[in-house]
């Protein structure tokens, strides 16, 4: 008999975490590494067998690049996002699609014009 496909957990702090593992083109073995977690602890967090992600919201924040209060709550209490022009909105959400090396370069760039 064929083994039935699993779903992945509507928890929305996993949910945040798969979307930004997506838009950051990043792996969830990239991340358990970063955690230095053995290799197959993420397929039980996915699947809802265990919340045991929850431990490491501040390194995966650090990870993501991204606020504790992001992971959680899918807010990010260090910028108020009622206060952001569709400038700045814009500004984040490429932010975020963009390779290490881009942040990397996009950050060298604005610390020109911030110092």
């Amino acid at each position: 008999m064929r083994p039935t496909s699993r779903k992945v957990t509507g928890n929305p702090v996993m949910q945040r975490i798969l979307e930004l593992l997506k838009e950051q083109g990043k792996t969830e073995k990239e991340l358990i590494q970063y955690l230095g977690l053995a290799n197959g602890a993420f397929t039980p967090w996915k699947f809802g067998d265990t919340k045991g992600y929850m431990k490491y919201i501040e390194p995966m924040s650090t990870f993501f690049e991204v606020s504790p209060n992001y992971l959680l709550r899918g807010v990010d209490d260090e910028i108020k996002p009622e206060t952001l022009s569709i400038k700045e909105i814009r500004l984040v959400q490429g932010y975020r699609k963009m390779t290490e090396k881009q942040k990397k370069n996009v950050l060298q760039t604005i610390s020109l014009f911030t110092e």
